[in-house]
C-alpha cells in the first residue's frame, strides 16, 4: 500500500512536470515569435539600430536558459524549479494579456469613417491627426495613411478644422505637424483649416500640447476627432481619458498588415509603460 502512495506521487510529479514543459514551450515559442515579427518591423521601418536590436536580445535572453539548462539546474539547485514555474507563469500571462490586446486592436481597425456622424448640421468638428516618423522626402508609409484617413473625414465635413500634432525628432529635418500639413495642403485641403501643435515628441506631449492649443486658438467649442493607427488607439485613449479630453477616435491600418503584430507588440509595452510610470 505504502509503495502504491509512493508511486502515485511520483506519477503526479511526473504528469506537472509535462504539463509545465508544454506551456513553457508554448509561452517560448510565443514570445519568440512576436519579438521576431517585433524585429522585423523595426528593421523593415528603417528605425534606428538600438532600437532594432532590442527585440533580438530580447529573443536570446530568452533562449539562453534553454540553451544552458544543464548549467543553471545545477547552479540554481533548490531554486531551479521555483524559477522554472515563475518564467512559465510570466510567459503565459504575457500571452494571454498580448492575445486579449492584440483582439482589441484588431476590432478597432475595423471601424470605419461612416462609423462617425456629427450629432446635429451645427456641430463643429476638429480633425486631430497624431504624428508620427517623417523623412526629407514627406511622410513616412504609416502618417500618410493617418493622413489619408484624415483627408477622408475633411472632405465628408467641408467645414472641419485639422489639427496636426507632432514635433522634431533628433533625427527629422523638420517637425511632423509641418510636413504633415504640406502634406495636406498639396492634397487640396485649404492651409486656413489646419493648426499646427509643433512641439510634441510623445504621445501624451501630443494630447497634452494640442489642449493648450485649443484653449490659445479658443477652439474649445469643437468635437475632436482623433485619427491614428488601429494599434495606437489605445494609449490614446488611455491618456486622453488622464488629461480629460473628450475624443473620438477613427483608425487608420497598420502600414503593411503582416507588420500588425510588431506594431502592437511595441504599443503594448508602451501601455504597459504609461500604466505602471507615466500614469502611476
Amino acid at each position: 500500500m505504502i509503495e502504491k502512495n509512493i508511486k502515485a506521487k511520483t506519477d503526479w510529479k511526473a504528469i506537472l512536470r509535462i504539463i509545465t514543459n508544454i506551456l513553457l514551450g508554448f509561452g517560448v515559442a510565443f514570445f519568440v515569435a512576436v519579438f521576431s515579427l517585433y524585429a522585423i518591423n523595426m528593421i523593415y521601418s528603417r528605425s534606428a539600430w538600438q532600437i532594432c536590436i532590442l527585440p533580438i536580445f530580447m529573443i536570446v535572453l530568452m533562449l539562453l536558459p534553454f540553451i544552458f539548462n544543464t548549467t543553471l539546474k545545477r547552479l540554481l539547485s533548490k531554486f531551479y524549479i521555483p524559477l522554472k514555474l515563475l518564467l512559465t507563469a510570466g510567459l503565459l500571462v504575457f500571452a494571454v494579456s498580448f492575445s486579449i490586446f492584440y483582439n482589441f486592436v484588431d476590432n478597432y481597425s475595423k471601424v470605419t469613417v461612416e462609423a462617425f456622424t456629427q450629432t446635429n448640421e451645427d456641430e463643429k468638428i476638429a480633425v486631430f491627426v497624431f504624428g508620427c516618423r517623417v523623412y526629407e522626402h514627406g511622410p513616412s508609409g504609416m502618417l500618410q495613411i493617418r493622413l489619408d484617413k484624415a483627408k477622408e473625414i475633411l472632405d465628408k465635413y467641408p467645414q472641419a478644422i485639422c489639427i496636426v500634432s507632432g514635433g522634431q525628432g533628433i533625427d527629422e529635418h523638420a517637425p511632423e505637424a509641418v510636413v504633415m500639413r504640406d502634406y495636406l495642403v498639396n492634397r487640396g485641403i485649404d492651409k486656413e483649416r489646419i493648426y499646427l501643435e509643433d512641439k510634441a515628441k510623445s504621445t501624451h506631449e501630443n494630447i497634452i500640447y494640442t489642449l493648450e492649443l485649443i484653449e490659445e486658438s479658443s477652439l474649445e467649442g469643437y468635437r475632436l476627432v482623433g485619427v491614428s493607427s488601429d494599434f495606437h488607439i489605445p494609449r490614446i485613449e488611455l491618456y486622453a481619458d488622464h488629461e480629460d479630453m473628450n475624443i473620438t477616435m477613427i483608425p487608420s491600418q497598420s502600414y503593411v498588415r503582416w507588420s500588425m503584430m510588431g506594431n502592437v507588440l511595441r504599443e503594448y509595452l508602451a501601455y504597459c509603460k504609461a500604466l505602471v510610470f507615466d500614469l502611476s
